[in-house]
């Protein structure tokens, strides 16, 4: 691609069989300039900087480095260009020249499109100029549909609207770099772009490093939010297309004529180099496509000889993915397409990554990030790093399932693994199976959880004669279990786990007969007489260790309603709007006890025959800072209101569940309070 000739460069992406899209982004741009030089040393000096760093074409220039705007015949509109703070006017190409070292010559090593096209070239720059030959597309690219686009399409590029360069990091040394921030909004477009900015906001932070005669390199972080929903389209999705995190255009036609003639990376396989063959026009490739080593996350768009009709010895681009975050999921694949094409001055050629969209439609307001560097050079590439050497597999199983789990820390091969098995609830770890396990710790005695805690359940005339309780231990538990594994090949083990033993025994209180004693939920009955406080030990063994004992209690009283105004089970007429107040105390609670009881009031609206009953549910117990034996009740207050008949019906209930009191009503306005009588 010459600096000085028409070419433009084309983003290329499959619409459907045997059709393509085809967008032109404009010609290379124009090299800078000579900059006339009097010799007074042994090493020329550039020209002095310009007070006026807006002044003609010239962005910036520090003696090092010339920014300046050039003419474009791209379609794109012109981007505003700010530098350290001042607005340097408008322009639709910017280059960027550092000046070689020794010489007064400034090559361009940098180039900045307004439709989001970054070039890239060495430092080294010989007789006549060395020549970009492909261009990096900021992404992310969607294809797809969009809220305002309810028809597939190709959102392949942005529009740049403004430009900021920060000299800061700049030093006398030539060393540091150029931070560079680009800005693409969806404000200003026509409402039948397909600018990637028609679907999202997008900055993008370059960092543009120093150049060297063997490279250019780049660092670029972007970051885009959603301002639409789009869909990403399912096919495009399958063949790897439809969320592109950054792409490359190039050209290929045969082997004499290109600017680039391979892909590289490394997969979970191995090394995979394609050199690209005018056979393989208008298919995706490569034929079979694999993701990146995620060991190493390398691309190689690759120019493998030294010439390459028209332009010659254009540059290799090594993309090194850091990190993606948002809308996306799985690993990272490259693909590649180009069309048939005998004009050596149009792009045919694009590869990109592509990552999976983690759902099927991407909300407004999803965000996202795309880190990556960009190495620019005309010598070999050096050799991808060695593939990633994974650690022998460990296989572990758990028997019986859902009993338990198993943590294995991370390893390389040959390492001494120590692993721990864990039990769920109700169960022991026994032992291991296969593995050459060593150093099995023995494991410590299980732990005894014995449930209800302090349980307190009335017995009423009103109920039954008799009631059943149940006690839990379910939560009770065995002990981790570590052992040793060395990995120094692929190994299979499998933790077995066994059910606790239990064993329940009655410590006080009038005697009852356990059901199931040596079960994790033994029953027991008793009699509307036999009230007083039931209390039970928990022992559970895992064969080898018996755990410390736990005990649980549960008392069983008779209710003492002490006060309810203003009379039960009496209809009473609200002449006027007021406030009616109940309460139940209970006396003689331990500490921590909970309420099992059911209290039921109602209003019966203008005639006794039309009741409403409504459920709201009623939950207390005694906290830690009562002192034991001390009264607890429940003070509910309603505000009735005129003309609104009133009954109200106190019951308790054993129900073994959560607290629970039913109150019913039926006046506009009604207020609610619960607190300790």
């Amino acid at each position: 691609m010459s600096q000085v000739g028409l070419r433009t460069l084309l983003s290329i992406s499959i619409i459907g069989v045997g059709l393509l899209a085809i967008i032109g982004s404009g010609p290379e741009p124009k090299p800078p300039s000579p900059i006339a030089i009097i010799d007074s040393g042994p090493e020329p000096k550039p020209p002095p900087p310009k007070k006026n760093s807006c002044e003609g074409n010239e962005i910036f220039n520090n003696r090092e480095w010339v920014v300046a705007g050039q003419d474009s015949s791209i379609p794109e509109d012109p981007f505003k260009v700010i530098i350290n703070g001042n607005v340097c006017g408008t322009t639709k190409l910017l280059t960027f020249a550092s000046r070689i070292a020794g010489t007064t010559q400034f090559p361009q090593v940098f180039v900045i499109n307004s439709s989001g096209f970054l070039r890239l070239k060495t430092g080294a720059d010989p007789t006549p100029p060395l020549l970009f030959g492909q261009s990096l597309v900021l992404g992310p690219a969607i294809f797809g549909t969009s809220a305002s686009f309810p028809t597939t399409t190709l959102f392949f590029n942005p529009q740049l609207q403004t430009v900021s360069i920060d000299t800061s990091k700049l030093n006398a040394d030539r060393t540091g770099t150029l931070l560079i921030k680009l800005i693409a909004e969806g404000t200003d477009l026509s409402a039948s772009s397909t600018k990637t900015n028609q679907i999202m906001n997008l900055t993008w932070d370059i960092m543009l490093h120093e150049p060297t005669d063997a490279q250019t390199q780049i660092g670029v972080a972007g970051q885009f939010t959603f301002t639409e929903d789009v869909t990403p389209d399912p096919m495009r999705t399958s063949e790897f297309q439809s969320f592109r995190l950054l792409q490359i255009s190039s050209l290929f036609i045969d082997n004499a004529r290109h600017d680039v003639d391979a892909l590289r990376y490394r997969d979970a396989g191995g090394l995979l180099e394609l050199l690209y063959a005018p056979n393989m026009v208008s298919m995706l490739l490569p034929h079979n496509p694999t993701a990146l080593d995620p060991a190493t996350l390398i691309f190689d768009s690759l120019h493998t000889d030294d010439k390459g009709e028209p332009n010659g010895n254009t540059p290799s681009y090594r993309i090194t993915m850091k990190q993606t975050t948002g809308p996306v999921t799985g690993t990272i694949t490259p693909r590649a397409f180009f069309v048939a094409t005998n004009d050596v001055n149009d792009d045919n050629l694009g590869a990109w990554l592509h990552q999976s969209p983690s759902q099927p439609t991407i909300h407004a307001g999803t965000t996202g990030r795309i880190e990556y560097s960009v190495v620019a050079t005309t010598d070999p590439l050096p050799p991808l790093p060695p593939p990633h050497q994974n650690p022998p597999v460990l296989t572990i199983k758990v028997s019986p399932l859902e009993t338990g789990n198993v943590t294995v820390p991370s390893y390389k091969k040959g390492d001494k693994v120590t692993i721990t098995a864990t039990p769920k609830p109700g169960w022991v770890f026994d032992h291991f199976e296969g593995g050459d396990i060593s150093g099995l710790a023995d494991s410590n005695a299980p732990l005894a959880h014995a449930h209800p805690l302090h349980v307190v359940a009335d017995i009423s005339k009103d109920y039954d004669k008799e009631k059943t309780f149940t006690l839990d231990g379910t939560n009770s538990v065995g002990t981790e279990t570590k052992a040793d594994i060395i990995m120094d090949s692929e190994k299979s083990i499998t933790a077995i786990f066994k059910e606790l033993a239990y064993h329940w025994s009655q410590k006080s209180g009038p005697t009852v007969n356990l059901i199931n004693p040596t079960s994790s939920k033994p029953m027991f009955s008793v009699q509307d007489t036999s009230t007083g406080l039931y209390e039970f030990e928990l022992v559970v063994g895992n064969g080898n260790t018996l755990s410390i004992p736990d005990r649980t209690s549960i008392r069983v009283f008779d209710v003492d309603v002490v006060s309810i105004d203003p009379v039960i089970g009496t209809n009473m007429q609200i002449e006027t709007e007021q406030t009616v107040s109940m309460s139940i105390v209970y006396s003689g609670l331990p500490i921590g006890s909970e309420i099992h009881a059911l209290l039921q009031a109602s209003i019966i609206g203008k005639t006794p025959n039309e009741p409403l009953i409504l459920p709201i549910p009623l939950d207390f117990n005694i906290a830690q800072g009562n002192k034991p034996n001390s009264d607890l009740g429940a003070l509910l207050t309603f505000l009735v209101g005129y003309g609104d008949y009133l009954a109200f019906l106190a019951k308790t209930d054993t129900n073994q569940g959560s607290v629970s009191a039913t109150i019913g009503f039926r006046p506009q306005k009604l207020s609610k309070n619960l607190d300790p009588a």
